[in-house]
């Protein structure tokens, strides 16, 4: 049996894993030109939560893909995006 210390530092890890995909991928974003998560999903034709389930899910996993349809779409999509070089914006 785990004891509570135990579960709440699996916990913590895995939501510091979560957060730090997200902030890896909001970079990403923004350094093709995409201002937010939700402006590429909408782009894109997902929805904003959608797309933040499946990177908090999957992004982090390369040795299979997700399971639904959508979730499997939105990671293509995201990976493909991600395959493309870097645009920045003039300031």
């Amino acid at each position: 049996m785990l004891r509570y210390t135990t579960l709440k530092h699996y916990e913590d890890n895995t939501m510091n894993q979560a957060l730090q995909n997200m902030r890896e991928v909001k970079a990403a974003l923004l350094l093709r030109g995409w201002p937010s998560v939700a402006a590429w999903a909408a782009a894109h034709g997902f929805l904003p939560v959608t797309v933040r389930s499946a990177i908090y899910h999957w992004w982090h996993r390369t040795d299979r893909e997700p399971l639904g349809g959508i979730g499997r779409q939105v990671m293509a999509a995201l990976r493909k995006e991600m395959a493309r070089p870097e645009q920045r914006r003039a300031a």
